[in-house]
This record gives structure tokens, sequence and C-alpha cells, in this order.
């Protein structure tokens, strides 16, 4: 089933990528009429509101999936567990009311629309208010998603990538994994560019922990991003008390400040493809207890006590 669902999410955004490219050809081509041959195109701004309507419509349900739409946690992380399980559960309610009426009302006005025809396209105007109704369709369906983990007392986890300095002939190789990146930068992209999209990436992230979810944050790299900023991406990670919590995996070439576990590697074994390439002398957690007992980590330390001497 979550397949399906995957599938849905992936259409649906390839759908808006669409409609927004052909908006972007259809500009293009209104300006080289205009300027070019001296003669505009009817029916092109007609168009184009007509793809913005879908796109809209379509964009809601996106950014209520991702977690993106403007969410204030203050009120809601200092609730008791319940109460908190029982606001999340009444905003899902309320996105879910609001997915309905967007059906129905875009219906009946979708309706009423198909008997006037655009002066433009000269195509029924039920065709761009049908958004409202595929909107409001998808927008339920997400809805039911998220209450579904909201009455089993869970939001499951939530795992998103956001590549900040990725090398060019790898991002159609990132692009065609399991994860959607939710920004794809390449090396050359500046510090100022890849820190806005780590901290967009955050932001969602912590809305997701802040409803009760289980957010993951893959970064391919922090290099790019001064260090002030990359600490301050570490500092979000966090478990929430009887709520969700954010984790964050991110790569660097030496430690920034702020990492409750770090993995270091050899270069050197690295280099020779002499895998478990770790280095137990850069390697460590804060609390390794919690993780393989007081043995293991006697255990730990032992070793890296050997690997320096």
């Amino acid at each position: 089933m979550q397949r399906l669902f995957d599938a849905v999410d992936r259409a649906v955004e390839l759908l808006v990528a669409g409609v927004f490219g052909v908006i972007v050809v259809i500009a293009l081509l209104q300006v080289f009429h205009r300027f070019a041959l001296n003669s505009s195109l009817s029916w092109s701004e007609e168009a184009q509101i007509f793809g913005h309507i879908w796109i809209v419509f379509l964009g809601i349900p996106i950014a209520y999936r991702r977690g993106a739409h403007l969410y204030i946690e203050t009120f809601c992380d200092k609730l008791p567990r319940r109460p908190r399980a029982l606001f999340n559960l009444a905003v899902e309610l309320t996105w879910a009311a609001f997915a309905l009426s967007l059906m129905i009302l875009g219906w009946m006005v979708a309706r009423v629309a198909h008997l006037q025809s655009s002066p433009g396209l000269e195509v029924p105007m039920s065709y761009p208010y049908s958004g409202m109704v595929v909107g409001g369709a998808y927008l339920m369906l997400v809805a039911l998603r998220r209450l579904a983990g909201a009455l089993a007392g869970r939001e499951g986890l939530e795992l998103s990538l956001v590549l900040t300095g990725v090398r060019p002939e790898e991002t159609a190789e990132w692009k065609a994994g399991s994860i959607e990146p939710s920004a794809t930068l390449s090396l050359a992209a500046s510090g100022d560019a890849q820190a806005h999209a780590l901290e967009r990436a955050v932001e969602t992230a912590q809305r997701i922990a802040a409803r009760g979810g289980h957010a993951v944050l893959l970064a391919d790299t922090l290099d790019g991003v001064a260090p002030a900023t990359a600490r301050k991406a570490l500092a979000a990670a966090r478990a929430i008390v009887d709520g969700g919590s954010l984790t964050i995996i991110a790569t660097a070439t030496k430690p920034i400040g702020g990492e409750t576990t770090v993995i270091g590697l050899d270069a050197t074994r690295t280099a020779a493809r002499n895998f478990p390439a770790l280095d137990l002398t850069t390697s460590g957690t804060l609390r390794p207890e919690l993780l393989v007992g007081d043995a293991g980590a006697d255990a730990i330390a032992a070793a890296r006590a050997e690997a320096e001497d």
C-alpha cells in the first residue's frame, strides 16, 4: 500500500512540474510573438492562469504532506502528551474537513462553469475549476493517511534528503533514488544558497517532530555552509518528551561541534578500499552506554585507548 501512495505522490508532483513547464513555454512563446512577430497570442494569458489554478490546488496537499505549511509549535510543545495528541488530531480533522469542502464546492462550481466557455482557449470553464476537485481529492488522501497515523498514536518515520554540495555528475543518480531530495545544489552553489536549503530542510523536519512524528534528515555535506549555520542545524536534533524526534545525519571533512555521535573514516584505508575504514580515535558518541550497554562502552573505550597507543 505504501508503494501505491508513493506512486501517487510522485505522479502529482510530476503533474505540477509538468504544468509549470508548460506555463514557462507558453510565456516564452508569448514574449517571442509579441516582440519578434509583433502579434500577441490571444490565449496565452488565459492558459497560464488556468495552469496556476491547478498548481495552487495541487501544491496545497503537497506542502501539507511535506509539513511545509506555516506551523507554530510553541503552544503545542507545552502540552502534555495526550492533549498534544488530541490537538494534532484536531488539526488533521480540520484538514480533512477542508479537503471535503474543497471537493464538494469545487464540483458544484465546475458543474455550473461547464456551461460557459473561456474566451481565449474556447474550452469549458469546468477545466480550470476541476483543479479544485482533483486537489481536494488528493488533499483528502493525504489527510486520511495522516489521520491513520495520528489515531495509531504514531506518525511513523519520515526520511528526507537535502543535497547542499553534490557533484554535477551525481545529480541524476541522486534524483533517481528512492528519496526525492528536497533541494539539490551543486558544489558551485554559494554558501548562502546552501545554508538556505539546509535551514529550510531542518525547519520542515522540525515541524514533523513537533506534531509527534519521527523525522530523519540526511545532508550530503556541511562543508559548504558556515560553521555557525552547520552547528545550528545539528543543534536542532532532539527527542521531544512524550512526542516526536528529529535525527540529523550529515557528512563533513572534520568535526563541526554539536555532534552527539561522530563516525570517523581512515583516509588511507578508504583509499585502499579496506572496509570498514573506521578511525576509532576520531569516532565516538556522548552516551555509548545507551547504545551498547556498560560492557560495550568499556570495550569501546579500551579499543580506542589501544588504537591511540
